[in-house]
């Protein structure tokens, strides 16, 4: 076990409290105890530590200091940590059911006779995977210094939406300018003895000469510069030197996870999908509810990310249908929203999405969500 370990208990029962010092506390650098909501607040984020265990009066009260941690805290978002649910026999099942939605990564039957020794493993293993995901986020920081890209690897989510912005103004001046120009005669004809065929005729010569070289003067702010960028087998078995082989194979086989990207504003698709190949995902768009669930039934996909607000049918009742088949019930999903009020990510939690992201967030806090998603579906 490595060195700077920190625990957060979380327990209103004293009795368990002193029972649960005994058993992890000798694992860790620093433990802190928290017996109410507010201090467990107050004490994550000024430890940020790596684990927290909660054992409160019911896993229902557990659940929603969990939830509430999430929307009390800021820096929750960016501290990775691994959460334990302590719980009674009889609360087992109901425990199990929170674990597999995704609000705490796992849980142990707290002072079960039979087994004493099932809370120390948990956490050991829990201060594993968190190694592990740290790990993994240094080789793929290693393996695109390599690269030496100076586009999107470099390019935050604010910079994709300005660029954005910057296009839809450039069309906008672009087309008053040849709406101007047809109003004044300055084309082959004045626009009110334009046929059809001639009106289509200008229009395409507009768009080919005109709206053809803003797309690609925007998207050039998106192309990484390779030259000179080919990572070679040596490059490749040097940042993989500082990892085990597990850890390797791991990371490998998530550069095959194939995750699906819906949202019906088809420019905020295209620079989640080129982040997220960047990172080497396998990425396919849907633009409605509808095409995101037909999507769903031809691949199975790895991880979602799922727009809240479409027409039509939105993301809440996608989940609900997509949860509704057997199929596709243990597909993680990652609800986007621009909204972070609780009511909302209370919603998004309630209906099935094991995360949420606020829109638009940096290409860092993506990865890093989208990484540590689905690290937790391959060790589940």
């Amino acid at each position: 076990m490595e060195k700077g370990n920190q625990l957060l208990i979380v327990s209103d029962q004293k009795d368990d409290l002193d029972t649960i010092v005994r058993q992890v506390a000798s694992s860790f650098t620093q433990y802190h105890v928290a017996a109410d909501d507010a201090k467990g607040i107050q004490l994550f984020d000024k430890f940020l530590p790596e684990i927290i265990l909660v054992c409160l009066q019911d896993i229902e009260h557990s659940q929603r200091f969990y939830l509430g941690l999430y929307r009390a805290s800021e820096k929750i978002k960016h501290s990775p940590h691994q959460s334990i649910l302590l719980c009674k026999t009889t609360e087992s099942n109901a425990a199990y059911e929170i674990c597999v939605r995704g609000v705490f990564d796992d849980y142990v039957v707290f002072n079960s006779p039979y087994d004493v020794h099932r809370l120390k493993l948990s956490t050991q293993q829990a201060i594993e995977k968190i190694n592990l995901r740290l790990q993994l986020a240094e080789f793929k920081s290693s393996a695109a210094s390599t690269r030496q890209y100076d586009g999107l690897q470099k390019l935050s989510m604010d910079d994709a939406i300005q660029t954005y912005a910057d296009l839809e103004t450039a069309l906008g001046a672009q087309l008053d300018r040849f709406l101007n120009r047809m109003a004044s005669g300055d084309l082959q004809s004045s626009a009110s003895q334009l046929d059809p065929g001639q009106l289509k005729q200008q229009f395409t010569r507009f768009k080919q000469e005109t709206i053809s070289a803003e797309l690609k003067k925007s998207l050039a702010r998106f192309t990484p510069e390779r030259a000179g960028t080919s990572v070679t087998e040596t490059s490749n078995a040097t940042a993989e030197k500082s990892l085990t082989g597990s850890a390797s194979d791991r990371l490998h086989a998530e550069a095959d996870r194939y995750i699906l990207v819906v949202d019906d504003d088809e420019m905020y698709l295209t620079i989640l999908q080129s982040i997220l190949q960047s990172a080497g995902y396998q990425v396919i768009q849907a633009m409605s509810g509808r095409q995101a669930l037909e999507q769903m039934n031809r691949r199975k996909p790895d991880l979602v990310l799922l727009d809240l607000n479409m027409p039509e049918m939105d993301g809440i009742e996608v989940m609900k249908i997509a949860r509704s088949h057997e199929y596709l019930k243990g597909v993680p999903i990652i609800m986007l929203t621009g909204n972070s009020q609780k009511t909302t990510v209370l919603e998004a939690i309630q209906g099935g999405a094991r995360d949420y992201i606020v829109k638009p967030a940096e290409s860092r806090l993506l990865l890093e969500k989208v990484a540590a998603m689905l690290e937790r579906k391959s060790i589940r």
